[in-house]
């Protein structure tokens, strides 16, 4: 069946606004859990993060598919969501957040326009994105190369378990200790094909224990095997 081609809405993906402050009692909740090992945080995550109100703009039909109402740079910034899960597929030669048929704009536009920002703006945060890929994997696998390749702003932050800064580590490191290497984004696949220890991309169910608690909201319990 084809996808349905929307490419007439906007606005698609949010921009930074450094005016609007990160609250207080998030920044002290932020403060409190550094010297916790990552694994023993609970984490806020929103379900299809991308499909938000948003990214839909003013279009009916993607509005009636948002399981959002914020965008992912709001979500993060005022929401306290750290995780972030999304839907990805390759299609139209690129690499596409999806709901379904429909389309809520490109992943690489979500980096560069909402994520890199955020992890500029708050140097605490530790970030979650969790991808269900839908399609062609080896596809998927290829763009999301090029594109990580091409932001190192991102991909300098990304979470790598071989990493030698954690050869001394036998548990996952403290909140904190992630925070001074700066190695604040994990990046989890639902597919062995998408998973690559090079791209630090890890495969889902060697990382995460999930608990659902209500809808459109997750929280992740993760810990190693």
């Amino acid at each position: 069946m084809e996808s349905f081609d929307i490419s007439y809405f906007t606005p698609r993906h949010d921009t930074s606004n450094k005016e609007i402050p990160i609250s207080s009692e998030l920044a002290q909740e932020e403060h409190d859990i550094s010297q916790l090992p990552f694994n023993n945080v609970t984490w806020v995550s929103s379900h299809n993060s991308g499909a938000n109100d948003f990214a839909a703009g003013e279009n009916v039909l993607l509005k009636m598919a948002t399981n959002q109402k914020y965008s992912v740079y709001t979500q993060l910034k005022t929401l306290g969501v750290r995780g972030l899960m999304i839907d990805l597929e390759y299609k139209q030669d690129t690499l596409q957040l999806v709901h379904g048929l429909l389309s809520f704009g490109t992943f690489k536009d979500l980096i560069n326009y909402e994520l890199i920002p955020f992890l500029e703006e708050d140097r605490d945060a530790i970030i979650t994105i969790d991808i269900e890929t839908l399609g062609d994997r080896a596809a998927i696998t290829r763009e999301l190369r090029l594109i990580l390749g091409n932001t190192p702003a991102l991909t300098s932050r990304i979470f790598r378990i071989t990493d030698e800064r954690w050869d001394n580590h036998k548990e996952w490191p403290t909140i904190q200790e992630m925070r001074d290497a700066d190695q604040r984004v994990l990046i989890l696949s639902d597919s062995t094909i998408v998973s690559s220890v090079d791209l630090g991309v890890n495969f889902r169910w060697n990382l995460v224990m999930e608990v659902c608690v209500c809808q459109p909201f997750f929280f992740y319990s993760l810990h190693l095997t």
